[in-house]
């Protein structure tokens, strides 16, 4: 579950909670990556502006890359403008106000 490029959070399967030890770790329920999208892009529209969407979703990125991805692709439409130009570019120049974890260059 630390890292983002495996942690399906709660849709891992209940075998794979019993292999990796995870019971406890997460609610006893096992979800579909669909209602975490739906759950994630409520969160995401109720934030007021889109440089602060840009932040949750580099915040999603950093713990869970699978519904990072997933969130994005699931409408690209109204995602591309928040993770390239211009909220992008924004958040490079404020990038020192958002920094939360290394990652890339």
């Amino acid at each position: 579950m630390s890292d983002p490029l495996t942690n399906k959070s709660t849709t891992f399967a209940q075998e794979e909670r019993d292999h990796f030890g995870l019971h406890g770790k997460l609610p006893p329920h096992v979800g579909t990556l669909e209602a975490q999208i739906e759950r994630r892009r409520r969160w995401l529209d109720a934030l007021p502006h889109d440089f602060h969407r840009y932040i949750f979703l580099r915040e999603l990125q950093d713990t869970n890359e699978i519904l990072c991805q997933a969130l994005v692709q699931s409408d690209l439409p109204h995602m591309l403008p928040l993770v390239y130009m211009p909220t992008v570019g924004e958040g490079g120049q404020r990038f020192s106000q958002i920094w939360r974890k290394a990652r890339g260059l």
